[in-house]
């Protein structure tokens, strides 16, 4: 019976883990590999019986619910809406012990832990499974394109363009063995939380132009960056700007010694170019990729000895660090990209952007009171600037 039982979990697998039977509880843990945009099946098995409840979860902090089965038919009131229209039961094996999952049109964001909870009169299940997604090899709605970099990689732009309209997806895939994911956009925002590693804070979109059909991936950094291009097959640059100077290593030869910027009007957001002695050719569709970045910004906390307790919150009702005064700390996600440092002294702030104008709030607990100290941050054009709202301590 348990040979049987192994065998079925070896099919499609990476690994398997363990199956143990402990009298009327039974535990597997296995791990499979999905195919981005295809169906997978997550197997979970039991032992039939009267009564039979099937419960899946992703295993989330909230434990997102994706599908139930009891009363000898499905109920999907509660399931989670990523999951509607993509989740079923094998019905006709259900009674034979078969509890598995299938789900279709596989998402990067449905990759990670899974749990199937079945019950019986005489047995509980409780199986785990760890789903990978990888891209798929072919996909139909995949385009090459170069990238169009200056000298340095660090400021190379990754062109892609779309048709707007509903239900956006974006997923920027690395073309490894690995398929490594580097950036992933979704529910009208950036989700990271799978991002290699090696990408960390180092990618963006230009969130003001995605409705317009712009998907385009460019560097996180710290400072103005500009890149025209001319739309032609191929590609040619025309001008480029970082570092607080013009860039044209790269610039098409066409271009050159015809193209110039306004540079004392680059601070105030004028990213426009000036080109010269306009020629036949220059007839076509141009592109202007723009990112507008400070650099770190730190906001203090009072100086407090001893501090045992140690909260940051955003526009005073918004979370960003909680945790001992000492750290370490865990951000949640949409401000992992943005935090360099979280202290009893204070938070250190990278890749500003309007959107983080507002009251930060530092609140610092010692053995003999609360201290708490807020400060407005106003982001504007580049340019931060700060100051204090309160200070007051708390006995």
């Amino acid at each position: 019976m348990l040979e049987s039982k192994l065998g079925f979990f070896r099919r499609g697998l990476t690994t398997v883990f363990i199956i143990v039977n402990m009298g009327s509880l039974i535990r597997g843990k296995v791990s499979l590999k999905s195919l981005f945009g295809q169906s997978c099946i997550l197997p979970c098995r039991f032992t039939p019986g009267d009564d039979l409840v099937i419960h899946w979860f992703k295993m989330t902090p909230t434990n997102t619910k994706v599908h139930s089965y009891y009363d000898n038919k499905d109920h999907l009131e509660h399931q989670h809406q990523r999951f509607r229209g993509r989740t079923s039961l094998f019905q006709n094996q259900i009674s034979k012990g078969n509890a598995s999952l299938q789900l279709t049109g596989v998402m990067v964001q449905d990759e990670g832990p899974y749990r199937c909870l079945t019950s019986t009169i005489t047995e509980t299940g409780e199986f785990d499974i760890n789903m990978k997604v990888y891209g798929t090899r072919n996909p139909e709605n995949w385009r090459k394109s170069k990238c169009f970099s200056s000298v340095s990689p660090i400021h190379c732009i990754l062109p892609c363009s779309f048709t707007p309209g509903d239900y956006l997806e974006i997923y920027w895939v690395q073309l490894t063995p690995t398929q490594a994911g580097f950036h992933s956009y979704y529910d009208n925002k950036d989700h990271l939380e799978h991002q290699h590693q090696r990408f960390r804070g180092r990618t963006s979109l230009f969130q003001d132009q995605i409705s317009k059909g712009n998907a385009s991936l460019f560097p996180a950094g710290d400072e103005t960056v500009i890149h025209w291009i001319q739309m032609t097959s191929p590609e040619k640059p025309a001008h480029s700007f970082y570092y607080n100077t013009d860039q044209l290593q790269r610039q098409h030869q066409g271009f050159r010694g015809r193209t110039s910027l306004f540079q004392e009007q680059i601070s105030r957001g004028n990213a426009s170019l000036l080109l010269s002695g306009v020629r036949v050719e220059d007839e076509g569709r141009y592109r202007c990729y723009s990112s507008v970045l400070a650099g770190n910004h730190d906001i203090s906390c009072p100086a407090v000895t001893d501090a045992t307790f140690l909260i940051w919150r955003f526009n005073h009702s918004e979370e960003i660090v909680r945790g001992k005064a000492g750290g370490p700390h865990s951000p949640p996600e949409k401000w992992k990209k943005h935090i360099v440092e979280s202290s009893s002294e204070k938070l250190t702030l990278k890749h500003l952007q309007p959107s983080l104008t507002g009251i930060y709030t530092c609140e610092i607990r010692n053995d003999t009171g609360t201290f708490i100290r807020s400060s407005d941050v106003l982001i504007i054009e580049g340019k931060v600037r700060s100051s204090l709202v309160q200070s007051r301590n708390v006995k």
